[in-house]
């Protein structure tokens, strides 16, 4: 296989940082439903939230992999999965779109990771086109795994005459650039040469359009006002662009909902404007779709002074006809709300559960960023012990944290299961932390948190 090699001299594993913030007072939005991030709230579960499913009519994406056999993944984490395969054959992930090509019978774990973590292995001269993944298989060679079909976010509607993809291929201090095998409207073909870090890329002089989307996310505001507040990104069609636009909305001091509205649209790496009805205040007035490795990424914010519906369209900046419209009613901001835990004495009031379950988890995720950034391997080993012993983890767990090759994945993984398990296994870790590494406990904020009792 054609590669070549990137040597650099160090590598850092992380995620962009995520600031605190206090916990906020109830407001008209205080009805909302709050995930596992705790900032973003979710106005309802889309299974394949990571993965839109394109239904492009110029490049007939929804007509490609029929042939493969769907399997419904086990989840691990929001962006880790796992996907037992029966025997030899070839199979699609049907959340994230992963096509597995396999010799025999295996177990596939994998995960989305984020591009910025990778932007020093990444030349100028190439950009991503896809999501950059972590794909192991458990406990056999990994040459059972013979190839992996890549989902892409580009539009092949129009020909591109030198169109080429690549893999940008991590392992340790090193990095190549490695060629692919084919590619359909939907999926890209690679050879597995070893299981490590691998995401598509193109030359970044290559001119696409890519299947894109339009996340919406409304701001929680105090105000008693009739105001109503957006943030509107352009995002491509891949779980590492929807994943940094997740990280940087629980980075900011806001509290964001976000809202599930028709959301894939056809961009090209230009400006575009957004407009609405009624007219609201909406800044910055044109916005640049570009598929780079930023450290943050735009948006449009958008201000309406009064009640909805109001209307969204987004356009080239070089046309009036809209690429994507959506139309937000009064019934869309009514999120709706569920118990987040029962309470596990009749004595102790639903509402006092509720919310130390919100501070506890809450807590996890503020850190999450910096934790995964300076826990040690002693420590993630610890963890898992201790949760091993307080029966939160099973041995199948630990091994799960401790498949992944890199110290933060490892940390990553362990934090993302700790925060789905609930309040229970959040003050279990943070007790374990306090007693393994009362320095890191102090750095990330934690010493003055309680014990469970």
């Amino acid at each position: 296989m054609e590669a070549t090699a990137l040597m650099l001299p160090s590598v850092r594993w992380q995620e962009p940082k995520v600031t605190s913030d206090s916990d906020s007072d109830s407001d008209s939005d205080s009805s909302a439903e709050f995930d596992e991030d705790n900032k973003v709230a979710s106005a309802e579960v889309d299974e394949e939230e990571m993965h839109f499913k394109s239904r492009c009519e110029k490049c007939k994406t929804a007509q490609q992999s029929s042939e493969y056999e769907k399997i419904t993944p086990s989840k691990i984490s929001k962006w880790s999965f796992q996907i037992q395969l029966k025997g030899k054959g070839t199979y699609e992930c049907s959340a994230t779109g992963l096509v597995f090509e396999v010799s025999e019978q295996a177990l596939v774990r994998y995960s989305v990771l984020s591009w910025f973590q990778f932007s020093e292995f990444l030349p100028d001269s190439w950009r991503p086109a896809g999501s950059i993944w972590n794909v192991d298989v458990v406990n056999k060679d990994p040459s059972v795994l013979q190839f992996i079909h890549f989902p892409h976010s580009l539009c092949l509607a129009e020909p591109e005459h030198e169109l080429s993809f690549s893999v940008l291929h991590v392992k340790d201090r090193h990095a190549n650039i490695e060629s692919t095998v084919d590619f359909t409207a939907s999926h890209v073909k690679w050879r597995v040469s070893s299981l490590s870090p691998v995401g598509l890329i193109i030359p970044s002089s290559l001119q696409v359009k890519h299947h894109a989307l339009v996340l919406i996310y409304k701001e929680r505001i105090k105000s008693k006002k009739k105001i109503s507040i957006f943030h509107v990104f352009l995002a491509s069609n891949d779980g590492s662009e929807i994943q940094a636009i997740d990280e940087q909305v629980l980075s900011s001091h806001k509290i964001l909902i976000k809202m599930y509205k028709s959301a894939a649209c056809r961009l090209g790496e230009k400006f575009h404007c957004l407009t609405s009805k009624p007219k609201g205040q909406i800044e910055p007035p044109k916005l640049e779709f570009v598929n780079k490795l930023l450290a943050s990424k735009g948006f449009f914010e958008v201000r309406f002074g009064e009640l909805p519906p109001f209307e969204l369209f987004l356009k080239d900046s070089d046309c009036d006809e809209p690429l994507w419209s959506a139309t937000i009613r009064e019934e869309d901001l009514k999120f709706k709300k569920k118990p987040i835990v029962k309470p596990r004495r009749r004595f102790l009031p639903f509402k006092k559960t509720q919310v130390a379950n919100t501070r506890l988890e809450g807590k996890l995720q503020r850190i999450r960023s910096e934790y995964v950034q300076r826990v040690s391997i002693s420590v993630i080993k610890g963890l898992l012990d201790d949760l091993w012993q307080q029966k939160v983890f099973s041995t199948e767990d630990k091994d799960t944290v401790m498949n992944h090759k890199i110290k933060a994945d490892q940390a990553r993984c362990l934090i993302d299961m700790v925060m789905g398990k609930g309040e229970r296994a959040s003050q279990i870790m943070i007790d374990s932390m306090k007693e393994r590494d009362p320095e890191l406990c102090n750095t990330l904020g934690l010493i003055s948190s309680p014990s469970l009792k």
